[in-house]
């Protein structure tokens, strides 16, 4: 989709064009070879695996305990509780699971969440755009752990500006709309002085993100793999910038 001046810096490309501009530098990636090589959709995934409504589930929570920041893992259970006739956005059946209560961790009523079913043992949350490792009851399977960085700080994660890519886009083919789509209906609700000078600021973070992604490359060479932790400091960098110049 095309948003003359009010397009998100990371909005997606269609194949073969380019934006003017300032895009983000992952913004013009193509497709990953994960992408390339996934399966094919099942459109009703859980009727696949014999599962039915009313049938329990486990969905594996981070639940953050708001006074601590104590962060912990939940296998929470939920009730498969209908079906929907609407899909995400690569055709696959939303569900309704309704999550058991749980007074101690703050949460005393019955809560529904919309999901999709992706493969055995995921889901995608559609509420909180994420995916999110499931279970049958009983079941003792848990998802892997995640593979140590090769570089950066301790711990950190090393993703390339094609990694980033491919996540960006896999959201986006779930959510059935891309950043630049979410972002024109947005707009299109403001009065225009307004979305105009929201354009112009997001058209200076991706720029001064853009430069700050440049300097790395300066520093330490073109096979440098750009990390989780450089992105969130690039995006830092920007924010303060448009923060002295009186932008978002």
């Amino acid at each position: 989709m095309e948003q003359q001046g009010a397009a998100l810096p990371w909005a997606h490309q269609p194949a073969g064009e380019q934006q003017e501009g300032a895009a983000l530098p992952w913004a013009q990636q193509q497709s990953s070879e994960h992408e390339q090589g996934e399966d094919a959709v099942d459109p009703d995934l859980p009727a696949t695996l014999g599962l039915s409504l009313g049938d329990r589930v486990e969905v594996l929570w981070q639940v953050t305990d708001e006074e601590t920041g104590e962060s912990t893992r939940k296998w929470w259970g939920a009730e498969l509780s209908r079906r929907e006739e609407a899909t995400d956005g690569e055709g696959r059946t939303v569900y309704v699971l309704r999550y058991d209560p749980d007074a101690e961790k703050g949460f005393e009523e019955h809560e529904e969440c919309g999901v999709t079913f992706v493969e055995e043992h995921y889901l995608w949350d559609l509420g909180q755009d994420d995916e999110l490792p499931w279970r049958r009851p009983g079941e003792a399977w848990e998802p892997p752990p995640p593979a140590a960085g090769d570089g950066g700080a301790e711990g950190a994660e090393v993703l390339s500006l094609a990694d980033l890519a491919a996540d960006i886009q896999k959201r986006e083919r779930r959510r059935g709309r891309t950043c630049d789509e979410e972002a024109a209906a947005m707009l299109s609700e403001m009065p225009p002085d307004q979305a105009m000078a929201i354009a112009s600021g997001f058209r200076s973070f991706s720029e001064a993100i853009t430069a700050h992604i440049a300097g790395l490359y300066a520093q330490h060479g073109s096979d440098y793999v750009v990390t989780a932790a450089d992105v969130q400091a690039a995006t830092a960098a920007a924010k303060a910038a448009l923060r002295q110049g009186g932008g978002l």
